[in-house]
């Protein structure tokens, strides 16, 4: 009898142990870090993610809804670019423009500036059109001419498909950039509506036999399918490769999120309390869930279909919606302050057996050429690296984290290949070069002795005034204008724990970009750069050496680029070859001096590498003040001396030799490592909150 509790009493722990552990394998939250996308007060609302940017709709500028809280008025689409922390207004047309979505360098949207309005059910009528803008030409296109109702675009390469009310029911057209012809999918007497597109593959939610169900259309073979559902009405598609996601109604009115994968003709149920609005991205659905729905509460929650785990993504008691996922990063619409914000969630991914997962950043994406781009490798499991920057299969470098000079316009596709004993894994993105416009301020970077060559007046290259922004603000400049050569400004949005890059695409000064490692969130910060005429009034002498330029950096008020708010702080600056060789400059010595505490501080510099005008340098400075670049002239006894070879018009920059080589791969004060112990810190506070 006494064994028989005893066992009893086993069993029940060992019941208890199985329940436990069950729970957590499905309830564990994942791991990774969450951003707020942007601040403003206004609405921001249905974020699409393609890549490094974010696309969403915003009414900041004089939007409204209308009684059944439809977006009317002035609402504009928003462009976030995570590769440079910049936010950008894509529309000026003063109506409403809404439901964006993304891919590459296009943007597409449903625009209402043609005549369009609303019904008494506060659905679009009339004239709707879509509209799409491409980033890399900033030209924007009327896709649609037809004067009723086309709505719920979506992209996929060079296709656009959209809802359509020209035959006074909803059908499906589809826009082929490359072709510019517009045709019809399915104009099925019924209507279909929501569609999603992948590859060739266009899907919709089709109330042709009754209830809406999901229908699918190739376009190779021009043949349209049915997708058999055993459940109610079923809609709201997305589609990647073949896998198809939806929601359906149940018996009880409420919605499932549930997979149809189209290679085996086989339909899984995903989640099934209160769900909506799902998304797919390879092997991760996201969706809205309402299971702990109060009225004040919906979150985000993500499905892995390779491991059949359920995360919650979002823990904040407040409403969450309409997801979108690229790759390992979920975007979504949030209320947690009271209006809606774009928040963001970086999923963190344990490789699978030691695999590489290969990833990187660049300071910036797109420019004026010649653009100074600096790749810095992110990847997982990593020995080897392999960087092919014009996507022409060959190898152009095999450091972890490279410069890059493009010194002709077009479109660069950037591959990276990362490999250890394993295997090796791959990622790509694109650099878009523009052409440069001449604005006056060419042919102003050489000069002789303390480089007073250039415009008489003060010149601002960058945009808007440094006077208050907000955020962090601005500051100002101690530096009387009339020894100002030339200023550029630039600034970001500065956040806690975050590598941040100031950069200055027009080249208009001697400095590529100036970053730091943030200790606090500040808001947008203003940089300015300033390259002066001769020596700053704010010493009362230059340092010792040739001088080449003397310039200043102001970021954000006075006083915020101290210890206490930013660490590991640098500056990036280039120095022309013609001055080298004409002074007889030996390009070992030069360095950057510092003036703080009243005194100049000598800052050893990193060759970066070349291109055919300039040699780049990186400093690892104490602070922003002024500064003087100088050098010394080489000593040629004993030797020849030694001409500087220029690279070819489009090629990596090379290091100067194999032991600065070794030194920026070990360097913890390289970008490179700022960014991954960043990460690593993060990760570390995101998992103590946790616990």
């Amino acid at each position: 009898m006494k064994n028989n509790k005893i066992m009893a009493v086993f069993f029940v722990i060992f019941l208890l142990f199985i329940i436990a552990t069950s729970g957590d394998a499905v309830a564990d939250e994942v791991k990774g870090t969450e951003t707020q996308i942007n601040t403003n007060e206004a609405a921001q609302e249905s974020p699409d993610i393609y890549g490094n940017r974010i696309v969403w709709m915003d009414n900041r500028n004089g939007g409204g809804s209308d009684e059944y809280g439809q977006p009317n008025g002035n609402w504009d689409i928003y462009m976030y670019d995570l590769s440079t922390s910049n936010e950008n207004k894509i529309t000026i047309n003063e109506s409403t423009q809404m439901e964006p979505a993304i891919y590459g360098n296009r943007i597409v949207w449903a625009d209402n500036r043609n005549g369009g309005s609303r019904d008494e059910y506060g659905q679009p009528n009339g004239n709707w059109d879509i509209y799409m803008y491409d980033i890399s030409t900033s030209i924007e296109t009327q896709i649609t001419t037809n004067n009723s109702t086309q709505w719920k675009p979506a992209i996929y390469e060079n296709k656009i498909v959209w809802q359509d009310e020209r035959n006074g029911n909803h059908d499906i057209y589809i826009y082929d950039l490359k072709t510019s012809t517009e045709n019809s999918i399915s104009v099925n007497e019924a209507n279909q509506s929501d569609p999603a597109i992948y590859g060739d593959s266009i899907v919709w939610a089709d109330d042709r036999n009754g209830l809406p169900e999901i229908y699918m259309y190739n376009l190779p073979n021009s043949r349209e399918n049915r997708i058999i559902s055993s459940h109610g009405a079923a809609t709201k598609p997305a589609i990647y490769g073949d896998r198809v996601v939806y929601e359906s109604e149940n018996s009880t009115g409420l919605y499932e999120i549930y997979l149809y994968n189209l290679s085996i003709s086989m339909e899984t149920l995903i989640a099934s309390q209160r769900t909506a609005d799902p998304a797919i991205y390879g092997d991760t659905i996201v969706w809205l869930d309402g299971r702990d729905y109060d009225d004040s509460n919906t979150e985000i929650y993500m499905y892995d279909i390779s491991t059949s785990v359920e995360t919650g993504i979002t823990i904040d008691n407040s409403l969450q919606g309409k997801p979108a996922i690229y790759d390992n990063r979920i975007v979504w619409e949030d209320w947690r302050n009271r209006n809606h914000d774009i928040y963001m969630f970086t999923v963190l991914r344990e490789p699978l057996s030691g695999l590489p997962v290969a990833n990187f950043t660049s300071n910036v994406s797109s420019g004026d050429a010649p653009l100074f781009v600096q790749f810095i490798d992110l990847s997982q499991n990593a020995t080897s690296w392999n960087w092919d920057f014009q996507n022409d299969g060959k190898i152009d470098s095999i450091n972890n984290t490279e410069i890059h000079i493009y010194n002709v316009p077009g479109n660069y596709t950037v591959k990276l290949t990362a490999s250890n004993e394993n295997g090796m894994s791959s990622k790509n993105t694109t650099i878009t070069v523009t052409q440069a416009v001449d604005n006056g301020t060419g042919g102003n970077e050489g000069s002789g002795g303390d480089g007073s060559t250039g415009s008489e007046s003060e010149r601002d290259v960058g945009g808007s005034s440094h006077k208050g922004s907000g955020g962090g603000g601005t500051g100002g400049s101690p530096e009387p204008a009339k020894n100002v050569e030339i200023k550029e400004i630039s600034q970001k949005f500065v956040t806690k724990g975050k590598y941040v890059i100031f950069d200055f695409p027009k080249n208009a000064t001697s400095i590529v970009y100036v970053a730091f490692d943030s200790k606090k969130n500040a808001g947008k910060i203003t940089t300015i750069v300033e390259m002066l005429k001769g020596k700053s009034v704010l010493v009362p002498e230059m340092p010792e050496g040739e001088a080449y330029k003397s310039f200043n950096v102001w970021v954000g008020d006075s006083g915020f680029a101290n210890s206490r708010n930013i660490e590991n702080p640098i500056v990036c600056f280039k120095v022309e070859k013609d001055w080298i060789e004409g002074k007889g400059i030996d390009q070992s010595s030069i360095i950057l001096n510092r003036y703080d505490e009243k005194k100049w501080e000598q800052i050893p510099t990193n060759q970066l590498g070349n291109d055919e005008k300039y040699l780049y340098f990186t400093a690892n400075v104490t602070g922003y003040s002024s500064f003087a670049i100088t050098s010394k002239e080489k000593d040629t006894s004993g030797e020849n001396g030694t001409k500087i070879k220029p690279e070819l018009e489009t090629g990596a920059v090379n290091k100067s030799d194999n032991e600065v080589n070794d030194e920026q791969k070990t360097s913890p004060s390289t970008p490179g490592f700022e960014i991954i112990y960043s990460l690593i810190g993060l990760l570390s506070v995101f998992l103590h909150k946790r616990k």
